[in-house]
């Protein structure tokens, strides 16, 4: 006895009848899993920080020998030297001088030569503080150096992964997050302050009693009065 030929038809409903069927047993065996068996979910990968790095620049600056007067080539040197860092906020200046361990006669000389570049960094309205160094040799030296914060921000995008296939798994991406903290580099005026806020002045406790003696006598000032008067 011959068997009928199936058709295109009775074969896509036969396999779309056991594709239902294997999804109906695979649904049942999920919905018996115990709860140790099922996995948590994956956290999100932390939020890549900007770091503070801290660095120096120095700039010996040149005198003729037992001179401590500022030469006009040696104030274009520091003028050159200070357009090149830039002086912004955040920054640190001192001027150092080479007098630790140095003769009387090489200390009095770079004192005088220190006291020459701070009153000409003064006039410029740059304000630095005086530094003592190790004296390397008897020749007064005077430097400037600056210090100051700079934000280290993360690398990214990373798409490295994706060349292994390893950006294609169920788990967070590492630049989830990057380009906040890109930003919030870019944008933060004192990098000195990723590492710690400014120190806050004293509280004026008398002014800030006012209102709770408000509060108490019913006068509290009304955010809806653009006067800033008080609600009776």
């Amino acid at each position: 006895m011959l068997r009928p030929i199936p058709t295109k038809k009775s074969l896509s409903r036969s396999g779309l009848l056991a594709s239902a069927a294997v999804a109906l047993a695979l649904l049942g065996a999920c919905e018996n899993l115990p709860d140790n068996l099922v996995p948590p979910p994956k956290p999100l990968p932390a939020s890549q920080p900007v770091r503070a790095d801290w660095v120096e620049a120095q700039h010996q600056v040149p005198f003729a020998t037992n001179d401590a007067r500022l030469s006009p080539a040696a104030t274009a040197d520091i003028d050159s030297f200070l357009r090149r860092m830039d002086i912004g906020a955040g920054d640190r200046i001192a001027v150092s001088a080479e007098v630790l361990g140095a003769a009387p006669s090489t200390r009095t000389l770079a004192d005088q030569r220190r006291t020459a570049v701070i009153k000409y960094l003064r006039g410029r309205d740059i304000s630095a503080v005086s530094a003592d160094m190790v004296a390397t040799a008897d020749n007064a030296n005077v430097s400037i150096r600056i210090g100051r914060y700079v934000a280290k921000v993360p690398e990214c995008p990373d798409w490295n992964r994706l060349g292994t296939g390893g950006g294609y798994v169920d788990s967070g991406h590492k630049n989830f997050g990057c380009m906040n903290s890109v930003a919030f580099g870019n944008m933060v005026a004192d990098p000195g302050d990723l590492t710690g806020g400014q120190p806050v002045g004293p509280a004026d406790g008398q002014w800030l009693a006012t209102g709770v003696h408000r509060y108490h006598e019913g006068k509290v000032l009304s955010t809806d009065n653009n006067s800033g008067g008080t609600k009776n």
